[in-house]
């Protein structure tokens, strides 16, 4: 059985978090063949993330788009 799914958002952060957010974020992607989920379905979608580069003002966001 197929669905759609869209999720939308972001995480509000310190700077020193996001490394350990986007390290969460692909052990959790590589996890994709437990789920039935094609490599390359996969990391199309893994390019959903978005992680700053460097801290801008005391809070960074990690953002997720994913349709």
């Amino acid at each position: 059985m197929a669905s759609y799914v869209l999720i939308r958002g972001w995480i509000e952060c310190d700077f020193k978090d996001v490394v350990k957010i986007k390290e969460s974020v692909e052990s959790c992607w590589m996890k994709f063949s437990e789920f039935q989920v094609e490599e390359a379905v996969a990391v199309l979608y893994g390019k959903g993330w978005s992680f700053p580069v460097e801290p801008i003002n005391w809070v960074s966001f990690v953002f997720l788009v994913q349709a």
